[in-house]
């Protein structure tokens, strides 16, 4: 009943020894003790997990084991025959378990656990089989982390600024509050809270603040379970004034914006419609200039063609400068005729047509001047017929005189 072994005490030995062995083995029976609030260890972080026999003794050659009912396997450390076994220990904890080895000899089962993971949250049962006797603590990991707060924008119906908190890297789970500058709740949106792949939490809200609660805000974070709390506090100054002063800037620069929008597409019409322009008088410019370019060649030509003519023809050199003379001004009747439909058919657009007439203006100056050239020498020409006619009327009337 007490482990005791049966030769301790025998039917022969006197009856108040074996009451006295029976008494002491009673007394000296040890209890593994542990502690009975749970122990908060902040990630990352060395811990110990105390755990001792009660009243003490050596336990290096016991059995003794750290377990976790959730893992499988359920070993955290495994003691047996003075050594540590790996064997069956869960993969998590491998390199990072240990013992106080110089105090086993005191009942010390103390667990010592290194760099210390979200995932190591739970309760752990230390347990000496041999004495069936075992306690259970619960480890609370726990991480935090300051809040930082931003400017979200402003409620312009209300005159108020929207203010933004967010703290990353919390476990367990947080709450989330904001306070005025006298410490009073206020009344914010929705706490959104998003858990990690290392299984930290992310929480942030926002709160939409007016004049009548001061100038001075709070975001508090908290978790009551380790008994962890940050804040971080914000001033904002003349909210209604900044306000409208942002409203004014935004109006201002919309105005700009819309401004320039509108000069740029103003120019950007313009541009087009002069490209288009443009593409049209180029169009209708070059026929125009082939074709004045054309008659203008032809009519040289063909006064060339009348002078040659002339020159080159025989018989009478007056009748034949007379006949030259007559083409000349069939010449210049049609020059006329065609640079005048010349001048209809490319009235339009104007800047076409004005081009055009002063091509055909510089075209008529010139056959002008060809012309009156012409005529000056057709006058001469009537000029020496008359005097030759003269002198043979005058000799004819000498003869019939005679």
């Amino acid at each position: 009943m007490f482990g005791l072994k049966p030769q301790l005490c025998s039917f022969t030995a006197p009856v108040s020894l074996c009451f006295l062995l029976l008494t002491c083995s009673d007394a000296g029976q040890s209890q593994v003790i542990g502690p009975t609030e749970p122990i908060t260890v902040t990630f990352g972080d060395d811990i110990t997990l105390p755990c001792h026999l009660e009243p003490a003794m050596d336990v290096g050659s016991m059995t003794f084991e750290w377990t976790r009912a959730d893992l499988t396997p359920r070993f955290v450390l495994l003691w047996h025959e003075g050594q540590e076994l790996e064997i069956n220990q869960h993969p998590s904890y491998r390199g990072r378990t240990s013992l106080f080895i110089s105090e086993l000899k005191h009942g010390d089962v103390s667990l010592k656990l290194s760099a210390v993971k979200i995932s190591d949250n739970g309760t752990y049962r230390c347990f000496i089989p041999e004495m069936k006797s075992q306690t259970n603590i619960e480890l609370i990991v726990a991480s935090v982390s300051l809040p930082f707060i931003s400017f979200s924008g402003l409620d312009t119906g209300r005159g108020a600024v929207v203010l933004q908190c967010e703290s990353t890297g919390w476990f367990p789970e947080p709450e989330l509050l904001w306070l005025d500058s006298e410490g009073k709740l206020l009344s914010a949106g929705p706490t959104r809270t998003v858990r990690r792949p290392d299984d930290l939490y992310t929480v942030s809200s926002t709160v939409t603040v007016e004049q009548r609660h001061g100038n001075s805000f709070t975001c508090r974070v908290q978790q009551k379970n380790i008994n962890q709390t940050r804040e971080t506090r914000t001033h904002v100054p003349e909210i209604k004034l900044q306000e409208e002063n942002e409203q004014e800037k935004k109006t201002a620069e919309h105005q700009l914006l819309m401004s320039e929008r509108e000069k740029e597409q103003t120019h950007l019409t313009n541009t087009i419609d002069f490209l288009k322009k443009v593409e049209e008088h180029i169009k209708t410019l070059t026929p125009a200039a082939e074709e004045a370019e054309r008659v203008a060649q032809e009519t040289e030509e063909k006064f060339h063609s009348v002078e040659k003519e002339v020159e080159e023809k025989d018989g009478d050199q007056t009748s034949n400068k007379a006949q030259g003379y007559s083409k000349l001004k069939e010449i210049l009747a049609n020059i006329t005729l065609n640079l005048n439909e010349r001048k209809e058919e490319y009235h339009q657009p104007k800047s076409n047509t004005e081009k055009l007439i002063e091509m055909a203006r510089d075209e008529m100056k010139r056959i002008t001047e060809e012309k009156n050239r012409v005529e000056k020498h057709m006058d001469e020409i009537r000029q020496s017929e008359d005097t030759e006619r003269q002198g043979d009327e005058t000799q004819v009337t000498l003869m019939s005189d005679n």
